[in-house]
């Protein structure tokens, strides 16, 4: 499809397609094909061929310029692009009345410094629009009004990729999702991580909280059972010591008995 090369130069009929398929195939000085020259054999040339072929190495050189910059556009548009990746809970459930904290970490391929920023949004679970929560950058602006007025609180460190804040005095109407976005130029393209708070008036026992409940109870238990065997015996040992000195007073006591007897009848017969 190149069309038919000879040692004496490319064709005319052909030279303007090959070029177009590949420009680097002529010579862009006099339009031969690469490599040497076959020796004995001479290049046909005229001054027709001449204003042609140097017509064709100036369309050359254009086509291999465009070719060019679409290799490298090519290269740009597929070469895997870095981005801000935000990491947060995702899910949240926290009891009316208490305090909790946001926790939003991040990941970026550029170092942190002074140009991070750092976004909290809120949006109501019934609905209604966006509101702001709170913003860093290199200082914490904290909202000068509306509902999270003096209700929020810097807790991150940034040099930890730690961009997470304290919620004070939970409240049913902060039920909705909050929104954590970071940019650290040139690191600014990324998702946008979420937070799905729900306010509640108890916290419900999931899995975790029964197993902690469950493994709680049965160290419970067996302290208690110790503690009984460990009270048993005591009591155990108390009673013998008791019962030992009882046996002791009782055998005391009879010979003390046997003794007045033995005197009393050595008495009795000193006097016969």
């Amino acid at each position: 499809e190149l069309g038919h090369l000879t040692s004496v130069g490319c064709p005319a009929a052909a030279a303007a397609k090959s070029l177009q398929l590949c420009p680097t195939l002529c010579d862009p000085i006099d339009s031969s094909p690469p490599g040497p020259a076959v020796p004995g054999i001479l290049q046909a040339r005229t001054p027709y061929s001449d204003l042609y072929f140097g017509s064709v190495s100036r369309n050359s050189l254009k086509t291999h310029l465009l070719l060019t910059l679409h290799c490298l556009f090519s290269i740009a548009a597929l070469w895997p692009t870095a981005a801000v990746e935000i990491y947060t809970p995702r899910v949240l459930e926290a009891v009316n009345g208490t305090d909790v904290r946001l926790k939003c970490t991040f990941s970026s391929f550029a170092p942190v410094g002074d140009a991070l920023t750092v976004t909290w949004n809120f949006r109501p679970r019934d609905g209604g629009p966006e509101q702001f929560v709170f913003y860093y950058h290199v200082d914490p602006f904290k909202p000068m009004s509306g509902r999270f007025k003096d209700r929020v609180a810097w807790d991150g460190n940034p040099e930890r990729y730690d961009v997470s804040i304290l919620l004070w005095k939970l409240q049913f109407d902060d039920n909705g999702t909050y929104t954590c976005q970071v940019k650290n130029p040139p690191d600014v393209d990324g998702l946008i991580g979420e937070i799905q708070l729900s306010v509640v008036q108890t916290v419900r026992f999931s899995e975790i909280h029964f197993l902690a409940l469950a493994i709680g109870s049965a160290c419970a238990l067996m302290v208690i059972i110790v503690i009984v065997v460990v009270l048993f015996q005591h009591f155990r040992k108390k009673r013998r010591a008791e019962r030992a000195h009882r046996v002791v007073e009782i055998k005391s006591k009879e010979e003390e008995k046997l003794n007045q007897e033995k005197k009393a009848s050595v008495s009795l017969e000193y006097t016969d």
